[in-house]
């Protein structure tokens, strides 16, 4: 997958010992899932809650694990169990 793939999908991100330091205010966990908006030479945008995003620059990033769709399912999409 390329880099450009990975906008507008949900990713696990694990945060660099540089991160970590840099970023311990704003996320609660060096390890975060979030929805990567859009990147960038700078690092990638992620959408934090709906209402909050921010770029988390390349330098701070250790892996970047891409969410399979199929694990990520809205209850509308959920089928009912047939009782």
């Amino acid at each position: 997958m390329s880099l450009a793939e990975m906008s507008g999908r949900y990713v696990r991100f694990q945060l660099s010992p540089p991160g970590i330091e840099a970023l311990q205010n704003d996320l609660p966990d060096a390890s975060f899932e979030a929805k990567a908006m859009s990147l960038d030479d700078l690092g990638v945008w992620i959408d934090l809650d709906g209402e909050r995003s921010m770029l988390v620059k390349w330098q701070y990033l250790a892996t970047a694990v891409v969410v399979r769709e199929a694990d990520v399912v809205e209850i509308s999409e959920k089928r009912p169990i047939g009782f």
